[in-house]
């Protein structure tokens, strides 16, 4: 058996499988397509990875065998690309199910019924005793030794029950110090003993699946936070900028109310240089969407703030010329020049003017630089406070503002 015959079989073998259908299907695509040009005079033809086939013009001045012979190698490429693009669609269905089962099998471990009957409030004495005996156990029995102390400072039946389920999932070892009911899905206010810092969490619970870490990041679209205006101007200066999850001290974040019952829980982030106690430089909030009876349906993006020392937000009308008022000291040599030409298919510069500053009345000075609006869009102002002779300014006399005209 050739070659070609043994590539086919495995092909039909593999098709039978749940595939994925663009690398499949445009691969058969191609090899319909190379038998159909062939006949007469071959035509060059390239396959695309997204699916489509360019056929290009009539070759001229090839012989009948140069063409067969040419013919009969994307044959058998294109019955390679075919073999190649059923055993990778398999191979992603087959990790899809994978992880279908990984999830369903996750939740079925955590899933529980979750109410307020779960909360334990141990006073700084308890938890400082039970911190001190638990340290000297064995590091694999400090979950055991933290329930046993949890059981003998007064924690309910139903509050040692949720940390042992805590402790068997991926979250670890936590108890419930508060709980919010808002609907299907409820908030439990979890601390984690063990975490950096004994932060608290939020936890949503009772809804499928169960509990939900607004805090694993792995939930979160960064795609989305990357392609965001803003994020990108801050990386412009800041290139290790990270989202990081914050303390959750307040009992739960704000629900946001929606139709037939469903839930929209709406959770911020901070924006930080690469650590999560390097220099805050914004927020991003993202909304955890609830169906009615419960079911996740996903997380996105609401927005994305920078931090005032940052850049601001300047909403404009499209109809009227507006300003900036920047403090300078034109005495002092210092002033204020745009850092990047500015993007006039939406603004155009409308001139700038100085007022010295008022020693008596500790008024400082002011450059007033007026834009006109030229078209409905969201687009970058970029300003640096530099000195006379000074090419570019530090970051920290970079400011820029987020001009959206409507």
């Amino acid at each position: 058996m050739n070659v070609s015959r043994r590539i086919l079989r495995l092909v039909k073998f593999v098709s039978a499988q749940p595939v994925r259908p663009s690398l499949y299907e445009s691969a058969q695509r191609f090899r319909l397509a190379i038998m159909g040009a062939h006949r007469a005079s071959f035509r060059s033809a390239h396959w695309n990875p997204q699916g489509a086939i360019l056929i290009g013009e009539e070759t001229e001045g090839m012989t009948a065998t140069r063409n067969a012979s040419r013919a009969r190698l994307i044959r058998r490429f294109a019955a390679v690309l075919l073999a190649f693009g059923a055993l990778d669609a398999a191979a992603a269905a087959g990790r899809s199910q994978q992880t279908t089962v990984s999830a369903s099998s996750r939740a079925s471990q955590l899933h529980l019924q979750v109410s307020a009957a779960s909360v334990w409030h141990p006073d700084d004495a308890a938890l400082k005793a039970i911190r001190s005996e638990c340290s000297r156990t064995d590091p694999s029995q400090y979950g055991q030794c933290f329930l046993k102390g949890m059981q003998e400072r007064g924690a309910s039946a139903n509050a040692v029950a949720f940390a042992r389920t805590l402790q068997n999932s991926k979250e670890g070892m936590g108890y419930m110090q508060d709980f919010t009911e808002g609907g299907h899905v409820a908030v439990a206010q979890v601390v984690f003993p063990g975490r950096e810092g004994s932060r608290a969490a939020w936890l949503l619970v009772n809804g499928d699946p169960s509990p939900i870490d607004v805090d694993d990041l792995a939930l979160l679209p960064m795609g989305d936070v990357r392609l965001d205006i803003v994020f990108r101007e801050i990386r412009r200066t800041y290139a290790r900028v990270s989202v990081f999850g914050e303390s959750r001290s307040e009992a739960s974040p704000p629900l946001m109310p929606r139709a037939a019952e469903a839930q929209e829980f709406l959770v911020n982030y901070a924006l930080r240089d690469g650590c999560r106690d390097c220099k805050r430089l914004g927020s991003a909030q993202f909304a955890f969407d609830f169906e009615g009876n419960g079911k996740f349906e996903g997380v996105s993006l609401r927005g994305v703030w920078m931090t005032p020392d940052q850049g601001t937000l300047a909403p404009v009308s499209v109809e009227k010329d507006f300003h900036f008022h920047l403090v300078a000291d034109h005495a002092a040599g210092y002033h204020w020049e745009l850092a990047s030409p500015i993007d006039e298919r939406f603004v155009s510069p409308a001139g700038t003017t100085y007022s010295a500053a008022d020693p008596k009345s500790g008024t400082p000075g002011v450059e007033d630089w007026t834009f006109h609006p030229r078209a409905s869009g969201r687009t970058i102002i970029r300003f640096q406070k530099v000195r006379a002779g000074e090419k570019a300014a530090p970051r920290e006399r970079r400011f820029f503002f987020v001009v959206t005209i409507r």
